[in-house]
């Protein structure tokens, strides 16, 4: 294998993605890459809204309506959500890939009405260049972040403190004390109804960038576009 070249500049990186991607691979309906690259500001933006509403928010939906559940199904919600939420804060904040501080102020952008802190912190450990860490969860942000998403992604699991069902029909999240020990607390989603908030924070950040009141907004999300797909948006 040769031997990566690091510190690439932006238009390298525009390059490679550019000059590797087929034009006639299709990146959405009725949407090749050679199609999105005639497209401006304004199209870019409703390309986004279609496929990340086609791929993430529909499945999550039909997943989360069945009347029989599998036991996967909220499961996949889950995992959904967080894909949702890792995605859209790289949109968000322009960032060149996921970072885990942006994922948790997205949240506090968007949910911030279910980042509550808790209580007693939780203690847990985090693997990272090849050690273990330990680390302290004090925030919903944070629980989600390392318990939901890092132990989907990563582990294909939820961390030791982090539990999915739609037992509690009202609450999208919720600090759950043990029977055994209540001095311990496990963190409860409702994979279905945080996807329902996720639904309206998306629809907000697309409203915001159709009018591009904040630009802020605008930048970021070309910036992030053009790092996707490796090539500079027009108005």
């Amino acid at each position: 294998m040769e031997k990566a070249q690091e510190n690439l500049t932006p238009e390298e990186v525009y390059r490679i993605r550019s000059e590797n991607r087929n034009p006639d691979v299709a990146i959405g309906v009725n949407t090749h890459y050679g199609d999105l690259k005639k497209k401006n500001y304004k199209e870019a933006v409703e390309y986004f809204n279609k496929r990340i509403r086609d791929r993430y928010f529909d499945i999550g939906g039909q997943l989360s309506k069945r009347k029989k559940h599998k036991s996967g199904d909220i499961f996949v919600v889950m995992l959904l959500n967080c894909i949702i939420i890792d995605m859209l804060s790289q949109y968000r904040y322009g960032l060149e890939g996921s970072k885990q501080e942006k994922f948790k102020e997205f949240i506090i952008e968007y949910l911030s009405q279910h980042n509550h802190k808790l209580g007693r912190i939780i203690k847990s450990c985090s693997y990272k260049n090849s050690k273990w860490y330990s680390i302290q969860i004090k925030d919903m942000a944070g629980a989600i972040y390392h318990g939901f998403r890092c132990g989907l992604i990563h582990s294909g699991m939820l961390a030791e403190y982090a539990r999915i069902n739609e037992t509690y029909k009202n609450d999208v999240i919720r600090i759950d004390p043990w029977k055994s020990d209540i001095t311990k607390n496990d963190i409860i989603i409702n994979p279905p109804l945080l996807m329902k908030k996720l639904k309206k924070a998306f629809k907000k950040y697309i409203q915001q960038l159709r009018h591009g009141k904040k630009l802020e907004q605008k930048h970021n999300f070309k910036r992030r576009f053009e790092f996707e797909f490796g090539f500079k948006l027009n108005e």
